[in-house]
């Protein structure tokens, strides 16, 4: 398994984020080659979602979006496939393997944070825009959005950074934010293992 997936900047229009928790998942398996021979049974295994969500609703979605290509072949008399990712060149993320392996963390809130993570600054865990785009651009309702947030906020994997809080400079300055970097209502993500 790879340390860590480059996901290109562009996917997070084209999934959603329990699609590109999967998308991740199955590009920390690929090979020096960037090919994968995994299984839906190990999709499932890995990522905690239920093998015929997996099979009949994630996949297929993932098809449709043409986000890698599928090479068909046949091992021991069964049908397999291999999945053929491309090598982003620019205008990627790096997401490490350990954080989407982690156990505290539900595999729709690891999708959430990867999808609002495509949304930050470059280099910069700091996302900046303000919530009602964070949700047009992610394709989540506004309840899921909210829920979401709630939770990961309990959890110290995100962070609101409100210039109206009286600690407002302290806290940029212990999240090592350059404070030309900041705008309104912005999210720090914090994506270390807890």
């Amino acid at each position: 398994m790879k340390h860590y997936v480059a996901l290109e900047n562009g996917l997070s229009f084209k999934l959603k984020p329990k699609e590109l928790f999967v998308y991740s998942v199955m590009l920390s398996t690929t090979n020096k080659n960037n090919e994968t021979d995994i299984t839906i049974e190990q999709i499932s295994n890995l990522s905690g979602i239920p093998f015929k969500t997996i099979e009949a609703e994630i996949l297929p979605k993932l098809k449709k979006a043409n986000v890698f290509e599928i090479i068909p072949f046949r091992q021991n008399n069964l049908n397999r496939n291999k999945y053929l990712f491309t090598y982003p060149e620019k205008n990627f993320r790096i997401i490490q393997t350990d954080f989407l392996m982690t156990k505290n963390l539900s595999s729709y809130q690891k999708g959430f944070m990867i999808a609002v993570y495509m949304q930050a600054f470059n280099n910069s865990m700091l996302c900046g825009l303000s919530y009602s785009k964070i949700i047009e651009k992610i394709k989540l309702s506004n309840k899921t959005f909210y829920k979401y947030l709630k939770e990961l906020i309990e959890l110290g994997y995100m962070i609101i950074i409100n210039p109206a809080n009286p600690d407002f400079e302290y806290i940029l300055e212990q999240l090592d934010i350059p404070i030309y970097d900041y705008t309104n209502s912005s999210i720090y993500l914090d994506f270390k293992i807890k």
